[in-house]
C-alpha cells in the first residue's frame, strides 16, 4: 500500500494526499452509476495541515513492514470528510426528501460499485501473484 512513515508528520501528510489522489481517481472511473462522479474535493482539515490530530497511519497499512507490530491496534480508522460531485442533471426532485433520498440512493450505489472494484483489483492482484 502506503510506506508512511510513524515519527514525521510531512511524510504522513504527503502519503495521506497521495491515498486522497488515488481515492479520486478511482471514484471518477467507477462505471454503472446513475451518474458519473465529476469531482472529488477534500474538505477535512488533515488535507490542509491545520488538523489539531493529524491522522496517523494504520499500522496494518504497511505492505511489507519492517517496523515491529504494536500489541493492540485500533479497530476504527478516523473518516476524512471529503465532497463529491456528480455531472449535472435536470432530473432531481423538488421535494426535499425526495431529494436526500435521491442523495442517500446515490451514495449507497457508489459505495457499492466502490466496493466491488477493490474486490476485483484485490482479486486481480492475487491470481496475478500466486497464480501467474
Amino acid at each position: 500500500m502506503f510506506n508512511w512513515n510513524y515519527a514525521d508528520p510531512v511524510s504522513s501528510s504527503g502519503a495521506l494526499l497521495e491515498a486522497f489522489d488515488t481515492l479520486a481517481k478511482q471514484l471518477r472511473l467507477l462505471d454503472d452509476v446513475p451518474l458519473k462522479i465529476s469531482t472529488v474535493q477534500p474538505l477535512d482539515s488533515a488535507f490542509r495541515h491545520t488538523s489539531v490530530f493529524p491522522p496517523e497511519p494504520h499500522p496494518l497499512a504497511y505492505e511489507k513492514s519492517s517496523q515491529r507490530l504494536p500489541n493492540f491496534a485500533a479497530t476504527c480508522v478516523r473518516s476524512l470528510e471529503v465532497m463529491i460531485q456528480l455531472e449535472g442533471s435536470g432530473n432531481w426532485p423538488l421535494d426535499p426528501v425526495a431529494m436526500e433520498k435521491t442523495k442517500s440512493a446515490f451514495l449507497l450505489r457508489i459505495g457499492e460499485r466502490y466496493v466491488t472494484s477493490l474486490m476485483n483489483y484485490f482479486l486481480l492482484m492475487f491470481s496475478s501473484h500466486f497464480i501467474g
